[in-house]
């Protein structure tokens, strides 16, 4: 298995092998060579932690981290998801096929959450849920 991105899921080690059992309320996103949404979504998610905590300029390192690991993963997941169509939305340099492949793609998950009524009425953005913390 290659590297695996989750927002703030478990790992628990269930032997001194490598094999884990992984659970969290949102999806885990398996890295590996071919999977180009994955790969965007996590390098998308990725800028906007990094552009969050350089907004913040947290004091400590670990104080932005204890704060990002005491937001519920599924409230992270689609914050981040709602954060990333409105970029995808209206910015013309993102008009290539595999951008225009991914924002399907994006608009297809946040479908789906809301199909399941895990699409919350009112999307706090990342600084409010940082904020909250």
């Amino acid at each position: 298995m290659g590297e695996i991105h989750t927002d703030d899921g478990e790992i628990t080690a269930v032997s001194h092998k490598t094999t884990c059992i992984i659970t969290s309320p949102a999806p885990l996103l398996e890295l590996t060579a071919g999977n180009t949404t994955a790969i965007l979504l996590a390098n998308e998610i990725d800028i906007l932690l990094a552009q969050l905590r350089a907004r913040l300029n947290p004091r400590f390192p670990a104080e932005f981290d204890g704060k990002l690991a005491a937001i519920e993963p599924l409230d992270f997941y689609v914050s981040c998801l709602s954060e990333l169509r409105k970029k995808f939305a209206y910015n013309t340099i993102y008009f290539n096929p595999t951008r225009q492949r991914f924002k399907h793609k994006l608009n297809l998950e946040i479908a789906r959450l809301q199909h399941d009524n895990s699409w919350p009425s009112r999307i706090p953005t990342l600084v409010e849920l940082i904020d909250t913390k």
